[in-house]
């Protein structure tokens, strides 16, 4: 947490990281920079989700948005300008689709909430951990290098690759290693 930061949003609920049972906690700043929390194999883990904080959260809530349609009354709405400028709505109310493609943006229009803008976070918060169990499923004996390779070679051009990456991020950020993993003791001989 960063220092004088106000916790936003808080939950819990039961989920499972890498098969394994947990209760994933999730802490939103005002700031949006978010914190997962959960146990496993008995020892607690943080990973800190800190690109969509604040200049950060344009790019993020661009990609979420042009993912997949979404609830406007839950997550709001990314309209496209003629200007070329994005604005974040409340709604769609007072917005007009010109023939190009592009949005007129009415005087009565409403910017996004910040309710909606607590809610696209917390849904990519969700998204993480949903990812990190995708990886973990594959590559769990190798979790750190598949986060690595992904880290350096992967552009974040999309929402499934920007969580990709954010997730991969966040195991290198925290040294993620599973535990339950049996290694063969290599020792050199003189």
């Amino acid at each position: 947490m960063t220092p004088f930061a106000v916790v936003a949003r808080s939950l819990s609920y039961p989920d499972k990281i890498l098969q394994s049972p947990t209760t994933v906690s999730i802490s939103v700043e005002d700031s949006f920079e978010a914190h997962i929390e959960f146990t496993l194999l008995g020892k607690p883990w943080k990973l800190t989700l800190s690109d969509w904080q604040h200049r950060g959260f344009q790019r993020f809530i661009q990609l979420f948005h042009d993912a997949t349609p979404r609830d406007i009354a839950m997550f709001g709405a990314v309209v496209w300008k003629q200007d070329g400028s994005m604005e974040l709505v409340e709604d769609m109310t007072d917005v007009a689709r010109s023939a190009d493609g592009s949005y007129t943006v009415g005087s009565s229009m409403k910017p996004m909430t910040v309710t909606q803008k607590l809610n696209a976070v917390e849904q990519g918060c969700k998204d993480v951990v949903q990812c990190l169990n995708i990886i973990g499923e594959i590559h769990a004996r190798s979790l750190l290098e598949y986060c690595v390779w992904y880290s350096e070679n992967h552009l974040h051009d999309t929402y499934a690759r920007y969580i990709t990456r954010i997730t991969s991020l966040c195991v290198l950020r925290s040294s993620f290693v599973v535990q339950s993993l049996q290694w063969q003791l290599v020792e050199f001989v003189a």
